[in-house]
């Protein structure tokens, strides 16, 4: 029996705020729950089938959120199917741990490794060239394409349950996610470029980049110690000037 469109409304809604009861022992288990609790009520009438289908998601839980919308679809199909019988209740923690946790990875490399630098990148370049108002027209663009996006793949879940897994396969998310961070890296290259306080002869081009390189190496390998890393990285930035300015005395 499908859920009414009232349940499936304040559902997805819950999912903005999975993040809310944050804790370092669950992680967004509250937040799971309490968007699941809508479609849990209207499921068990009963009050101790519900206390033990509650409990099924106060476990750990913790993916990108960006993803919660269509889990928590996928889990309102699966607790109809427990509901009616036609699935264990046992059979449901492997299939979550399963489905989150690869989600998180595709989320972690999709979204902010990726689309999310994309959004800044662009928005940089706009604002670097004094175009405020396209620059806040591609944020509301991007925000309501996310939204769009929730929507969608929370509709898909309640309606495909694990076969919109399936769905995201051919969506081959991984890939473009490899093909958005190689454009990322030229328009970071772009933005160098605006930005670059120097004339771009060679050397200030090669120093520079020269120096860049260095600490992010340095950041990959210390990752412990970043932000004072970012901080001999803006003092050696500002002694450039004065350094290049040095060693062009002596070009001839």
């Amino acid at each position: 029996m499908p859920f009414p469109r009232k349940i499936l409304i304040r559902t997805f809604l819950r999912t903005y705020l999975v993040g809310a009861c944050f804790n370092t022992r669950g992680m967004q288990n509250i937040g799971l729950e309490l968007c699941m609790d809508p479609g849990l009520r209207a499921l068990y009438p009963d009050p101790g089938e519900l206390q033990r289908a509650r409990r099924r998601y106060v476990k750990l839980y913790n993916t990108h959120p960006y993803w919660t919308p269509l889990i928590v679809g996928v889990f309102l199909f699966l607790e109809q199917k427990i509901a009616e019988g036609v699935m264990p209740a046992s059979s449901l923690p492997k299939v979550k741990s399963t489905m989150v946790y690869t989600l998180s990875a595709i989320g972690d490399s999709l979204f902010s490794g990726s689309v999310m630098v994309l959004w800044s990148l662009v928005a940089v370049l706009l604002l670097i060239q004094g175009w405020h108002g396209a620059a806040l027209l591609w944020g509301v663009g991007a925000w309501t394409l996310l939204q769009l996006f929730k929507v969608y793949t929370f509709c898909r879940g309640v309606s495909e349950g694990i076969g919109v897994l399936q769905r995201l396969r051919t969506w081959k998310l991984m890939e473009w996610s490899g093909r958005i961070r190689l454009g990322n890296g030229l328009l970071m290259v772009c933005v160098w470029v605006m930005l670059f306080p120097l004339p771009l002869t060679w050397i200030n081009w090669g120093a520079g980049a020269g120096i860049l390189a260095f600490f992010a190496l340095l950041c990959l390998k210390l990752l412990r110690i970043r932000e004072l890393l970012l901080v001999m990285f803006l003092f050696v930035w500002s002694l450039l000037p004065d350094f290049l300015e040095y060693v062009s005395l002596f070009e001839f």
